[in-house]
């Protein structure tokens, strides 16, 4: 799988690879690290690492298990911006329209997740990036990755059928 994890990073406990609508590889993720810092690494289709979105939420929220993530987007050394990714199996219909902050406090764009009604036991999202200004490589292949990290850490909380049934007892378990 592509250049994803980088050199003398540990081993992805997930990887995924982001085709394009002909089928050809677009991006490599890979989630790596400890459940209280984990990473989304990011690589190009090359295998090139492109940066990462590195969870930075204080160890009290993760010890109390509240319902987001706060991420920080960055490449190399610089910090591009920070969003939350919002796991709450108990309001999973509720809609996420989360911003995501440069550096300077500005909306780059938000994340716009909707529970789609179906039925079966699963739950469905939709979600959708919307940009309220142009950024330059590798940004928006990083922006990318954190409408994915919603995607990611939704169905790691609520999971598939078997998931479904728990959905009322638990919190969110997106550390697994």
């Amino acid at each position: 799988m592509g250049g994803v994890p980088v050199a003398g990073q540990e081993k992805p406990s997930l990887a995924f690879e982001v085709i394009d609508p002909g089928g050809r590889p677009m991006l490599f993720i890979a989630r790596v690290g400890s459940k209280a810092r984990g990473r989304l690494q990011v690589a190009d289709k090359a295998g090139r690492h492109l940066g990462q979105l590195r969870q930075v939420s204080s160890y009290w929220r993760q010890l109390f298990r509240t319902s987001r993530v706060t991420m920080q987007i960055e490449s190399g050394a610089h910090v591009f911006a920070t969003t939350d990714v919002s796991i709450d199996p108990h309001q999973r219909d509720v809609p996420v329209n989360e911003p995501i902050r440069d550096n300077a406090g500005g909306t780059l764009g938000t994340v716009e997740r909707q529970w789609r009604a179906t039925e079966t036991m699963n739950d469905y999202f939709d979600y959708r990036l919307n940009c309220v200004r142009i950024t330059s490589d590798p940004l928006p292949r990083l922006l990318l990755v954190a409408v994915f990290a919603h995607y990611l850490y939704d169905r790691l909380a609520v999971g598939g059928p078997v998931g479904a049934l728990g959905k009322a007892i638990s919190r969110p378990t997106w550390e697994t």
